[in-house]
């Protein structure tokens, strides 16, 4: 039976190791901190600006996705007679909507850094029309339209 108390170290790759009885972690290195992109993305504000206008983008998507499936629904339930799937599309376009106008809302709420009025009129108009496209389509597809 062997008494060697002995730790084995991991193989370091050239890092310092920190002193014992510290707190201080090695420092990375990283070849991308000269970088604008990287430098622009440490940002702790732009980063989570840049995660919201993603969650935005997802919202916006999911939105469209329902006004895209409305023929799918027309299909299910196609032993309904025309007004009752034109309500159901009716429905989903008014909620589809109204989900997506609140989407832009909190999209303009949610964001940290100040951006210029332009901007935001930008995405504001980018998004109505967007969903106002996608609107339209799904309105004049409507059964018995």
């Amino acid at each position: 039976m062997s008494t060697d108390n002995t730790v084995v170290q991991p193989e370091t790759n050239g890092a310092e190791l920190p002193e014992e009885g510290t707190n201080n972690k090695p420092e990375k290195a990283s070849r991308m901190k000269g970088y604008f992109v990287y430098r622009w993305f440490s940002q702790k504000d732009k980063l989570a600006d840049t995660k919201t206008i993603f969650d935005s983008l997802r919202n916006m998507g999911i939105c469209v996705a329902m006004l895209l499936g409305l023929q799918s629904l027309y299909k299910a339930t196609d032993y309904l007679s025309n007004i009752f799937q034109s309500g159901l599309g009716i429905i989903v376009i008014v909620a589809s909507a109204f989900v997506a106008v609140a989407n832009i809302v909190w999209t303009m709420e949610s964001l940290k850094e100040e951006s210029p009025s332009w901007a935001n009129a930008i995405v504001i108009i980018i998004g109505v029309l967007v969903i106002l496209a996608f609107a339209y389509k799904a309105a004049i597809s409507l059964p018995g339209i």
